[in-house]
């Protein structure tokens, strides 16, 4: 059974290639899931062992967002910029390796220390604007980050 867990960050931070993008007034989403089943079984010595199901493939996948709130002043307007630059690039290749870049999202206390980061090979798949909760208040912006290659994968503190 899957362990949903709540993390709330006062500040995130992102590091896309190797570019530091402010983020302010952002949150993120994070789920990683290897859709993977196995049996418990005994070997002929009496040692237990488990295995991956026969036909059985592990299937890895992960979903990353970010949601940035265009603020009155402004502050989140070079971030917006910077991924949009950054879909229509790759909007223009074709080659996974010249899109693919490393991507670090650190998540960190009000004191500023650090107490999540996840890395990961990726790109920018998709920003959108979505609609608030109360239908007021600042424009948001969602992004959404595809994680290309399954072994790049690193959650750390």
């Amino acid at each position: 059974m899957p362990i949903e867990q709540s993390l709330e960050a006062a500040s995130i931070s992102l590091v896309y290639d190797t570019t530091e993008v402010p983020m302010v007034d952002a949150s993120f989403s994070l789920n990683y899931d290897n859709n993977s089943t196995y049996i418990e079984t005994m070997t002929t010595t009496g040692k237990r062992i488990h295995l991956l199901n026969k036909g059985i493939s592990v299937k890895q996948y992960g979903n990353i967002y970010t949601i940035l709130a265009k603020t009155a002043d402004k502050k989140q307007d070079e971030t917006i910029k910077f991924l949009k630059d950054k879909l229509k690039e790759i909007s223009k290749l074709e080659n996974p390796s010249d899109y693919c870049k490393p991507i670090v999202i650190t998540a960190k206390e009000s004191g500023g220390e650090q107490f999540l980061s996840t890395s990961f090979s990726g790109y920018i798949a998709e920003l959108k604007i979505i609609p608030s909760d109360d239908g007021i208040g600042f424009i948001k912006y969602m992004a959404n980050f595809v994680i290309f290659d399954d072994l790049s994968i690193k959650i750390g503190s």
